[in-house]
């Protein structure tokens, strides 16, 4: 079985840290489904709002 090629031998995970939580990103959805501005929520963030689309997508 071939490996992803962001995962290392040995299992170690080679992709870049994460930049918002998982708790950031569940209030990002919150927020987002309360028709609050999407462009402010990147903003407040400090991610692109192509960023902020990809996260509500889920």
């Amino acid at each position: 079985m071939k490996e992803s090629p962001r995962h290392r031998p040995g299992g170690k995970y080679c992709g870049r840290t994460a930049k918002l939580s998982k708790e950031q990103m569940n209030e990002i959805r919150r927020r987002s489904g309360q028709e609050e501005e999407k462009k402010a929520l990147a903003a407040e963030f400090g991610i692109s709002r192509q960023t902020l689309y990809r996260i509500i997508k889920g």
